[in-house]
Formats: structure tokens, C-alpha cells, sequence
């Protein structure tokens, strides 16, 4: 397809599908004319997921970029989401705080017969959330409201259909790949920003009495 339909089925308009090619946020087409190049449902999936990345997740260009170079380099958008959310807490931990997250992270997961590698964005984005709520509470939670957040996050994601879609295998195409990391990332996503809600709602009606 010319670059004016990928515009059109996008969305997102030509000048800016053009700053991402110059950004090197979406990849090149293939050069039909000096001037002209053809694209294929591979950069419309890519634009999808950019778009979701910035509406829905709310990223930075710059944020959005790490988050694909982590895809490109045979990762998972959830990866690079992970590693984001690692870095962005970083700040807010100390290395005593954090020394005394991983013992009590690693003791829940044995609990629950969690499977979880250390060197994960994921596990290590959860020792600097919980490290840095520990600064803020003053001490770490206790383990059974740990495990009650533990078990309601497992609950979510047993329910959570969009968490169990299989994703693209080494033999699938780089389409329907992008489709089905695009369909995970955005349910996480949303799924994140409902449960922040859901907790705001429930704290409200505690209050309330």
C-alpha cells in the first residue's frame, strides 16, 4: 500500500508516519521510486501498537522508542513496559530498602510456586516498587497483605484472556506477530489503569463508611 492508505487505515496522518520513519520508530518501505515506497500490514500493525503506546499507555517518544527496541531485539512489548517501569522506580529505592524487597519478593514467590527469573524487568521492576513503598510506609507490608496482592494480581491475570493469547512463534509472521503483541500490550495496559481505578473507587467507599 502507498504511504497515504497506511495514513488513512491508521489513522495518524502522513507528516507524522514520516517523522516516525525519520525517528526510526517504524521501519523503511520498500523503495519502489525515488521518492515512493510501498508498505505492508507489518507497518500498520507497528503504527497500531505506537499509537496504543502513546494513547493508552501514555508514553514519551523516547519511552515508546525503548519499548521497540526491546521488541526488535526479539523481546516483548510487555518486556520493554517492564523495563520502563524498572527504570521510572529506580529513583525512588535504596539499596537497603531494595536488599530487603527482593528477600520478601523472593520468599512470596516461593509461597505461591511462582516460576519468576531474577534478572526479569518484571521481578526487578517489583523489588524497586516495593523497595520504594517501603521508604514511603516506612517498612515493608506485612507477607499476608503481600500475598493478598499477589494472589489478586494471579486472579487477574487467570482471568485476563487477552494475558493467555498465544503470541507469535519463531515461525510466525511478522503480522500476525505484531497483531497479537498489540492485542497484549493494549489489554495490559487498560488492564493496569482499571485496577488503579478499581482501587481509587474502593478506597473512596472505605472512606465513605
Amino acid at each position: 500500500m502507498r504511504m497515504a492508505n497506511l495514513s488513512e487505515l491508521s489513522g495518524i496522518g502522513v507528516s507524522t508516519i514520516k517523522f516516525y520513519l525519520r525517528e526510526g520508530l517504524l521501519h523503511p518501505g520498500v523503495r519502489t521510486q525515488a521518492n515512493q515506497a510501498r508498505y505492508d500490514n507489518g507497518h500498520l500493525a507497528r503504527l497500531q501498537l505506537i499509537r496504543a503506546l502513546s494513547d493508552v499507555g501514555r508514553l514519551s517518544l523516547a519511552e515508546i522508542g525503548k519499548v521497540l527496541r526491546v521488541f526488535d531485539q526479539g523481546g516483548s512489548p510487555i518486556q520493554g513496559l517492564a523495563t520502563l517501569r524498572e527504570n521510572s522506580t529506580a529513583e525512588c529505592g535504596r539499596e537497603e530498602s531494595e536488599r530487603q524487597a527482593s528477600i520478601s519478593l523472593d520468599s512470596l514467590c516461593e509461597r505461591l510456586g511462582w516460576n519468576v527469573s531474577k534478572s526479569s524487568p518484571a521481578y526487578r521492576a517489583a523489588v524497586h516498587s516495593l523497595g520504594a513503598l517501603a521508604m514511603v510506609d516506612g517498612e515493608l507490608p506485612e507477607d499476608t497483605q503481600l500475598e493478598a496482592f499477589a494472589q489478586a494480581a494471579e486472579t487477574v491475570v487467570d482471568n485476563d484472556n487477552a494475558s493467555r493469547r498465544s503470541v507469535c512463534s519463531d515461525t510466525a509472521d511478522v503480522e500476525t506477530g505484531d497483531c497479537d503483541y498489540h492485542r497484549l500490550l493494549v489489554g495490559a495496559m487498560r488492564r493496569d489503569q482499571l485496577l488503579a481505578a478499581l482501587a481509587l473507587l474502593a478506597t473512596e467507599s472505605k472512606l465513605a463508611g
